[in-house]
């Protein structure tokens, strides 16, 4: 006997993102969990995500449907759900997964076996500077096709932007696509796409509104541009086949969640393929929930061209990707290598190839250094789709530890019930367990890793039995390398290598690493260090926060220092933004729960005036990376277009 749970999120987004249809801040969501009551540990998931105003059903509507679905999980011929495509496809994902034994796993293909899966880079509606700014940062971070939103703008100053791309890069380097949602008008919309595919765009989704199959079929037929269906394909049903006959459109958009699920997708494929019409998979802003159904899905066939897989990213408080829970299944496997995504918390992640015996070495290096025993007992709260949270489940292993699993969430726990060997914490994490410091009376040996610890949280840590060491590592050095001591400890505390590895600076005294263990030549990190001793250096900040303000170079941790000591706070930090006389000038990013007088004082103690924050913009909330670090890219996006500043440059 089946039994159904369902819950509901709000997602929200980073920033606030510009469609045609306005301007979206959150995006409700829906969840339906089914299990049999005689393993209820093992269970399938899926997402019901409707997009208000586009989808078939409406978000008022989804309550009392999906009570309908739980009351009658076994027997759903029972329920009318040809007006509900989001919980059809929650429903087969769900049932997918609890067949496939609840794992996540959708789909067994090459996706779930570790191949990629190439896709577009989303660029939203918004100002020009807004525009451009996403697309220099999608460029950068090495896409090989985008696709622009337009409509909501004036049309001649998205032509204008579009023109400006083109003018750095051809379309044999990058593939620009554009999606008007219906945006264009019947009567003019042949002429905007004839000056549209003079930039060699490779196709327009939905151009004009849907249910105008007469003047649609006449742009199709007309336009040098290739026309893709998206949004029209929602509301067919039946005779799929003529209609596309009918129209004859060049590409399909496929979204599963709009449509009714995969079965019904896989009709769609089938139309296109018979046809000779091109098509690609698009989400369509589900949680990671959905979006793992849709990749697996997509990971079923030979894809030729990029999918539309990239939103995400687009929300603060996503849920966390079951794809990314596999380190398990792939300790356990034959697989020499896997991939490991950086946390991207100074700009963009990456994909790193490592390999089982790195890994191994790292763990077994860890062990050794603070002689871990045994069948110690482990406390995991880290996130196990990033290299820390990886390592300490492999460190566990390994020493055939008890395993306690936490959630990784910035407060992991209140308070402590077991005796904790060993445990590892972010800076944040750390800072929120240190307000019950009862908690460190039942952790014997704790490593803190991702960032820096301020000076504050480090004083409380004197007066505790817990072995406190800050790590100093990153993804590319499979964990850390080096640990300081925070016990007596102060700014120029160094850290100390542990064994196998080597140290040298070059010119810039930039921190170079070698280790045979670790398979590292000559890793040039972005760190600047000092060489106190052999195997110990002090750590001086990142190059690649270096602020260069009219020449001058300038360290932003320096100045948090000075700051912090003077204000005793961590809730700021030093970025910064173009200035068209400096070149950069250097900004102070605060919560809102900071005096204004008090952090004008702090700023003016510093000793140096040309180093001092020009402007100070607040902000309400600072965002945070799947690892707990803090997301400076992000954070400030959302700070700059809060727009809550006040200019410091001639106090």
């Amino acid at each position: 006997m089946l039994k159904a749970k369902l819950y509901s999120h709000e997602l929200k987004f980073i920033i606030p993102v510009g469609t045609s249809r306005g301007i979206l801040k959150t995006k409700p969501t829906w969840f339906i969990k089914v299990f049999d009551q005689i393993n209820k540990n093992r269970f399938g998931l899926g997402e019901c995500g409707p997009i208000q105003g586009l989808s078939l059903e409406s978000n008022d509507q989804m309550i009392d449907k999906l009570n309908e679905v739980k009351k009658n999980i076994n027997d759903l011929s029972k329920i009318d759900l040809s007006l509900f495509p989001s919980i059809n496809f929650g429903l087969e994902t769900a049932f997918l997964d609890l067949k496939n034994g609840g794992k996540k796993v959708i789909f067994k293909n090459s996706f779930t076996a570790g191949n990629p899966i190439k896709i577009n880079g989303l660029i939203w509606m918004g100002d020009k500077d807004f525009m451009i700014n996403q697309i220099n940062s999608k460029i950068s971070d090495g896409y090989s096709c985008l696709k622009l939103k337009i409509g909501s703008n004036d049309f001649n100053e998205e032509l204008s932007i579009i023109k400006s791309i083109r003018e750095r890069f051809s379309s044999d380097i990058l593939e620009i696509r554009v999606d008007a949602n219906g945006a264009f008008k019947s009567e003019n919309a042949l002429k905007k796409l004839d000056l549209l595919s003079k930039l060699k765009i490779h196709s327009i989704e939905q151009p004009i509104a849907t249910n105008k199959w007469k003047e649609l079929k006449e742009i199709c037929g007309k336009t040098l541009l290739p026309i893709a269906l998206d949004e029209e394909l929602i509301y067919i049903n039946d005779k799929k086949e003529e209609f596309i006959n009918y129209i004859k459109p060049q590409y399909l958009v496929l979204k599963p969640t709009l449509l009714g699920g995969f079965e019904k997708t896989k009709k769609w494929i089938n139309i296109a393929e018979n046809n000779n019409i091109g098509w690609w998979i698009t989400s369509a802003l589900e949680s990671n929930i959905g979006l793992n159904a849709i990749a697996q899905f997509c990971g079923n066939y030979e894809l030729k061209i990029p999918q539309g897989l990239g939103t995400g990213q687009l929300f603060s408080n996503n849920i966390e990707s079951p794809l990314k829970i596999e380190v398990l299944e792939f300790w356990k496997s034959s697989k020499k290598e896997t991939i490991v995504t950086t946390s991207g918390s100074t700009g963009f992640s990456k994909n790193i190839k490592i390999s089982k015996q790195q890994m191994e070495n790292s763990a077994k290096s860890t062990i050794s250094h603070f002689q871990i025993k045994e069948k110690s007992t482990f406390l995991i709260c880290l996130p196990l789709r990033y290299i820390g949270g990886k390592i300490m489940l492999i460190r566990a292993l390994i020493s055939k530890a008890k395993i306690i699993l936490y959630k990784p969430l910035a407060n992991p726990f209140e308070e402590l019930n077991n005796i904790i060997d060993f445990i590892a914490l972010t800076p944040l994490q750390l800072f929120n367990v240190a307000k019950n410091k009862k908690n460190f009376d039942k952790i014997k040996l704790a490593i803190i890793g991702g960032g820096e610890i301020s000076n504050k949280v480090i004083l409380k840590l004197q007066d505790i039995s817990t072995n406190c060491y800050q790590t100093y590592g990153m993804t590319e050095t499979i964990s850390h390398i080096a640990v300081r001591n925070l016990k007596n400890c102060n700014d120029k505390t160094p850290y100390k290598c542990l064994n196998s590895i080597s140290i040298d600076t070059n010119q810039n005294n930039q921190l170079i690493i070698n280790s045979e263990q670790l398979n590292l030549k000559n890793l040039l990190t972005n760190d600047f260090v000092e060489i106190v001793d052999n195997g110990e250096f002090i750590y001086l900040g990142r190059k690649d926060n270096i602020i260069n303000s009219g020449g001058l170079k300038i360290n932003p941790e320096i100045l948090e220092n000075e700051i912090q000591k003077s204000l005793g706070s961590t809730n700021f930090y030093i970025d910064k933004m173009k200035n068209e006389k400096l070149g950069e000038e250097v900004i102070l990013i605060a919560l809102l729960n900071l005096q204004l007088e008090s952090l004008i004082k702090s700023i003016n103690s510093i000793k140096d005036k040309n180093t001092r924050p020009k402007k100070v913009f607040f902000t309400d909330e600072f965002f945070y990376n799947g690892n707990q670090k803090l997301d400076r890219l992000k954070s400030k996006k959302y700070a700059l277009n809060l727009n809550k500043s006040y200019s410091l440059a001639k106090k």
